[in-house]
């Protein structure tokens, strides 16, 4: 599964992290994540804390739209 980041996204329990209604946070979305998760960084420039990411089998990517 994929879950999606947007700059217009919302971290709420009304989005699920799908393209329609993607998160705004990549803190948010790794508390989402579920095994073999994508996460997927929509267009658009974002600031990630230095806090590290230790999250067994994650995979983050940019999407190329």
């Amino acid at each position: 599964m994929s879950l999606y980041i947007s700059n217009s996204g919302l971290d709420s329990n009304t989005n699920d992290g799908s393209l329609l209604k993607p998160y705004k946070t990549l803190s948010y979305a790794l508390s989402n994540l579920t095994t073999q998760d994508t996460i997927i960084f929509l267009k658009g420039t974002y600031e990630i804390s230095t806090t590290d990411i230790d999250v067994e089998g994650i995979t983050l990517k940019s999407a190329n739209h």
